[in-house]
């Protein structure tokens, strides 16, 4: 719903010569909120399965402080500890992750970078793993465009070939005022943008179709509302994440 772009795109780096990328899920809550998270569980799974993310790298958090709730904003340390435990367990050095705006305004997606942050700032003197773990959050964008649906994929393709054919300077003022900053170049295209922190992640139309089959799997939150989601929403097409900087990342020097 939110990571299709991004998901499909690192998956297809397993079908190239590149190095592969070892995807894994980390579900801090079964969607309990209707009493419906024993279904809402095994639909997460049959979604993962159309990504390729087997069950054996997939875990769905059940803990009675982190339930879906839509006025609750989740702890950051109980965050912070869980996943703890599953970096700790499947030897994890990328967290990719909602921003401080939770793209919807859900205070539990808004938690989430919180927790992280939590995990790698305690940590940064005792663990030096941490200091090679990164975070990346999705950045929430304005209403307007939040719903440009595939019109966020041309727009992302005319400011690549504005920026890659302007001079620096008015690449500069360019990419200011637009959002996207890549063109995908066959089915998925992960490119940096001008910000070194930052980069986009676009679908072709095969990985959106494959994002859309993993949303089918959702039937019980398959209202209308949805619907209009998953058709129009731009987060279907492009994911723009951004790097977080954090103190477990900073030079080591006197304490």
């Amino acid at each position: 719903m939110f990571f299709g772009p991004t998901l499909t795109s690192l998956l297809m780096k397993n079908s190239d010569d590149r190095e592969s990328v070892i995807l894994y899920s980390l579900c801090l809550s079964t969607g309990n909120s209707e009493g419906l998270g024993h279904v809402r569980r095994n639909e997460l799974s049959a979604s993962l399965d159309v990504l390729g993310i087997p069950p054996s790298k997939a875990q769905v958090i059940d803990h009675p402080h982190l339930q879906d709730n839509i006025t609750q904003l989740w702890d950051i340390d109980l965050i912070s500890n869980v996943v703890n435990d599953f970096i700790n367990q499947h030897d994890i050095n990328i967290i990719i992750t909602f921003d401080d705006k939770g793209i919807s305004g859900h205070p539990n997606h808004i938690a989430l970078p919180g927790g992280v942050l939590r995990l790698l700032n305690k940590n940064k003197n005792n663990h030096p793993p941490y200091r090679s773990l990164r975070l990346f959050t999705l950045i929430t964008t304005p209403l307007l465009p939040k719903y440009t649906g595939a019109l966020a994929h041309l727009s992302s393709k005319m400011q690549y070939f504005l920026l890659k054919f302007l001079p620096s300077s008015a690449a500069g003022s360019v990419s200011s005022n637009l959002f996207s900053l890549s063109l995908p170049v066959s089915n998925n295209e992960k490119t940096e943008t001008q910000d070194p922190n930052s980069i986009i992640f676009v679908s072709g139309l095969s990985s959106y179709a494959m994002a859309f089959r993993a949303m089918l799997q959702h039937r019980s939150q398959l209202v209308w509302f949805r619907w209009l989601y998953v058709l129009f929403s731009r987060y279907m097409w492009v994911n723009a994440l951004v790097e977080v900087p954090t103190a477990a990342r900073a030079p080591i020097g006197p304490t």
